[in-house]
């Protein structure tokens, strides 16, 4: 079953038979133009209407000579820009369709929640969106400034509740009742669980006539990863960024910033290390300069791992897609072995969180081949990626 949210982009052309542009509609935004051709070939008029400025709407003629018509140019749009676009659309789409009113936006000083706050803006409004910051002892004061001065940069309303007396709490009663707890990764995850549950009291809690959808802001190589929270950080009525790369996060929250000629999401943001702050002094245990592009082989591209690891050993991989934010090589940072181990790594941890995903909420499909739509996956699979010995198989 498709679950995502399909942007339709728009962008249609009219070509003559000779292959000259015609005619091009708007991306992202409803658009109606209308061409109007002789047998020929010559344009004996255009007129367009769109959405946004439907009393400007104009009409323009020319002549039956094709030879004196100017014929349409395609611009390039920067990727950056038909992504942000994209989500944007989708977002504000997805709210109106369902009946939300109001987005909750949860904001942690980090890159992937300071762009969803700026895509869930620029969708419905400052007045619409509700920023929550949900600290604990472990979150740091870097992060929990950044993410006050990011809500004030985009003049949404900023909620904070802290955490840590609920987390204590909790611990307190399960050890009491049931036992120690010994994995430090259960420990972290009620940090999330607690703030998905508070956030979700918010949802539930919101006037009838004020609606709100709380939404989460998990990337691609996040869930391709497994790198998110069950019933905590995944909760929601909508993951915006669940097809954009960790890498492409960075690139379009940058273009956030040009597109609207200040520095809204703050420069701190793009160079802090990527944490969860599930733990003191936690960061992301990946390269996602390295694990990002991996993820887009093996899923877009199709890549199966042995080939990955055959394009590193004959230097075939693009290197600029490879590249770190530092500007180095994946062929300067890792060897053979290194590489191979993160190849197999990352497509072990790509099929064994497929249980995660299918409990996720749609998502915003902008790539060609998202979760939940191109991509279909059994949620067991023991295959470790490693080429098959047949005559052990057999």
């Amino acid at each position: 079953m498709e679950k995502n949210i399909l942007v339709f982009d728009g962008d249609s052309l009219a070509y003559a038979a000779d292959g000259t542009l015609l005619a091009k509609a708007a991306q992202f935004t409803e658009d109606s133009v209308h061409v109007t051709v002789s047998q020929d070939d010559a344009v004996l008029s255009q007129s367009r209407s769109q959405s946004q400025s439907r009393s400007q709407s104009q009409s323009r003629s020319q002549s039956d000579s094709h030879s004196q018509y100017t014929p349409t140019t395609i611009s390039t749009e920067r990727r950056e820009k038909e992504l942000y676009d994209a989500l944007v659309m989708g977002v504000r789409d997805y709210a109106r369709k369902t009946g939300f009113e109001k987005i909750l936006e949860p904001i942690s000083g980090g890159i992937d929640s300071s762009l969803g706050l700026a895509v869930c803006v620029d969708a419905l409004g400052p007045e619409n969106v509700i920023a929550f910051n949900l600290p604990s002892a472990v979150n740091t004061e870097t992060t929990k400034s950044i993410a006050k001065v990011l809500a004030a940069n985009f003049g949404v309303e900023y909620r904070t509740i802290p955490v840590q007396s609920i987390y204590d709490e909790i611990l307190d009663t399960y050890e009491k009742h049931y036992d120690d707890i010994d994995s430090e990764t259960a420990k972290e995850n009620v940090y999330a669980r607690v703030r998905g549950l508070l956030m979700m009291l918010v949802a539930n809690d919101s006037p009838a006539d004020e609606s709100a959808m709380l939404v989460s802001n998990g990337n691609e190589t996040e869930m391709a990863l497994g790198y998110v929270t069950l019933y905590g950080d995944m909760d929601g009525g909508l993951d915006i960024l669940g097809d954009l790369s960790k890498m492409e996060v960075y690139d379009v929250a940058r273009y956030v910033n040009e597109r609207h000629g200040e520095e809204l999401i703050p420069a701190e943001t793009f160079e802090i290390e990527p944490s969860a702050e599930l733990a003191a002094d936690q960061v992301d245990p990946f390269d996602y300069s390295t694990v990002a592009p991996l993820v887009d082989d093996l899923l877009e591209n199709r890549m199966d791992p042995a080939e990955l690891v055959a394009q590193f050993e004959t230097e075939e991989l693009d290197s600029e897609r490879y590249r770190d934010r530092q500007g180095r090589s994946v062929y300067d940072r890792y060897t053979i072995e290194a590489f191979e181990e993160t190849v197999y790594d990352t497509y072990n941890r790509l099929t064994r969180s497929t249980f995660k995903r299918v409990q996720a909420p749609p998502i915003i499909a902008v790539s060609s081949r998202a979760f939940g739509t191109d991509f279909r996956e059994p949620i067991i699979n023991k295959w470790d990626g490693r080429p098959l010995d047949w005559d052990e198989v057999g």
